[in-house]
């Protein structure tokens, strides 16, 4: 079961995502597409796109963990053994499935996902493997703008970027779902890391099966260091995960970290390219960390 979370990308955006989608190769897929509180959806376009498409819709925006959890929900619902998210602003190669379910046959792995590369350079990585840092209370794409020199080797790694993430329905059964507190970014993150304590493996296939049109959905393509309503997510949901406890015995140490490094890096950031807006978001976001505000920004 595929499931696309349709938001703030372009239309035509969502229909090239679907279309690909028919020439994936792997006979019992199935796709939900969940219209989180979009009043333009034109729903002809994206069913004639991938037939027998199935639509949700939300009435209001409950972000990306909300969007995404309605879609979980209805696949476990309708039998689903594995649940694939996805971005709406990216395409997929035909073997994207047949390429990551051999990862599931060591019963440990729970998370599976691929190279994810850049739209526009297909030849340079986007995701290839998630780490966390214990120690500044942060997550980081390892490879984030590398060149690709041919076949990666499949390992494991911390998370696996919700842009394409597929997961076993058991993960989910036992877990739970995506975080709703965070409402968007690191909820991904926070997932793995969820799965990783209660035993589950995550793992990055060593090809790249999806392109990605970054940060389409937020309609801040090319942003530097980030638009204020980034900045406040990215403010305040380092500082929920920690709250929340998922990273383990090093939380005071991360916070050490957090606090005394990664803040003041971005902060100065925003700073120095007199990104105003970014800055007043990012403060306000550490502030309601701080005071364990979650959901949506207010």
């Amino acid at each position: 079961m595929v499931l696309v979370h349709w938001e703030r990308a372009s239309v035509d955006d969502t229909v090239e995502c679907l279309r690909t989608l028919t020439a994936v190769d792997h006979p019992n897929l199935a796709a939900i597409l969940v219209n989180n509180g979009a009043t333009t959806f034109p729903e002809d376009r994206f069913r004639a796109a991938f037939p027998g498409l199935t639509i949700l819709t939300l009435t209001e925006n409950l972000g990306f963990t909300g969007g995404n959890n309605l879609g979980i929900r209805a696949a476990l619902a309708d039998g689903a053994e594995y649940v694939l998210l996805l971005n709406n602003d990216t395409v997929v190669s035909p073997d994207l499935i047949s390429r990551m379910l051999p990862a599931f046959d060591r019963p440990e792995v729970g998370i599976v996902g691929p190279i994810v590369t850049y739209f526009s350079q297909p030849n340079k990585a986007w995701f290839a493997g998630g780490r966390y840092n214990p120690y500044l209370g942060y997550t980081f794409h390892t490879l984030m703008g590398d060149e690709l020199t041919g076949r990666e080797p499949d390992a494991d790694t911390d998370f696996v970027t919700a842009c394409a993430l597929l997961a076993r329905r058991e993960v989910f059964e036992r877990v739970g779902l995506l975080w709703d507190a965070l409402f968007i970014y690191f909820e991904d993150a926070e997932f793995c890391l969820r799965a990783g304590r209660a035993g589950y493996r995550c793992v990055l296939i060593g090809k790249p099966l999806v392109r990605h049109k970054v940060s389409a959905s937020m309609g801040n393509v090319g942003d530097y260091p980030f638009s204020a309503l980034k900045g406040y997510y990215f403010g305040r949901n380092p500082l929920l995960t920690l709250r929340h406890g998922v990273a383990g015995r090093w939380t005071l140490v991360g916070l050490l970290g957090l606090c005394g490094v990664i803040y003041p890096y971005n902060l100065w950031q925003c700073v120095k390219v007199r990104n105003w807006a970014a800055l007043g978001g990012y403060l306000r976001g550490i502030r309601d960390g701080i005071l364990g505000r979650h959901g949506p920004r207010p």
